[in-house]
């Protein structure tokens, strides 16, 4: 919770510093073709957004919180979308769950996928908000930035469904006892949770 509220606060902080000087420059933030200190044009380059700051109670927030670190639209501590990764693909749970070799050896694998194939999107993304930003600064067409935005948002509803879709794969890898053992011990609400 408390992260949650710093995480909040820092948003509000760094929008105020980022949208206030663009307001006070011309009175509405609006410079031009350009848009450098719109708040549409922060929004456009990817800065955080409400998506990122998404109640993360539900899988559906906390798949976007992922989306939102991977690609870089949400700071992230060191190792914390790797304890994510153990906790999603039950590799931090070996011993509770009673997992053989194989299973492991196995969760590991669709683990190492979905890292390697979320980390490919995200770099991606942030290429494709790279151009929308080249191209927000100089003369730009409605047409444009619309394709790169509609790519942006291509690449991480793959990035979304590809993870899911591992999470499902993971699922498929443990017994029905194993399954039952999970959910009756710790919600899967908790896959996220620190």
């Amino acid at each position: 919770m408390k992260k949650k509220l710093l995480y909040a606060l820092a948003g509000i902080l760094l929008l105020n510093i980022m949208v206030v000087p663009g307001f006070a420059q011309n009175g509405h933030g609006h410079r031009g073709p350009g848009m450098e200190h719109s708040m549409m044009s922060m929004k456009m380059r990817g800065a955080q957004g409400p998506s990122c700051m998404a109640n993360s109670t539900s899988l559906a927030g906390r798949l976007d919180m992922m989306t939102c670190m991977l690609t870089g639209k949400m700071p992230m501590q060191p190792g914390k979308m790797h304890t994510m990764m153990k906790r999603v693909f039950f590799l931090d749970r070996i011993e509770e769950l009673g997992l053989q070799k194989a299973q492991v050896e196995r969760l590991k694998e669709i683990q190492a996928a979905c890292r390697r194939d979320n980390l490919r999107t995200a770099a991606e993304v942030k290429i494709a908000r790279l151009e929308l930003e080249d191209l927000l600064e100089g003369d730009w067409t409605l047409d444009a930035a619309e394709q790169l935005i509609r790519k942006i948002s291509k690449f991480e509803g793959d990035m979304k469904v590809r993870h899911l879709a591992a999470v499902r794969e993971a699922f498929a890898v443990l017994t029905d006892e194993q399954t039952k053992k999970l959910f009756t011990e710790d919600s899967p609400e908790s896959l996220f949770d620190e």
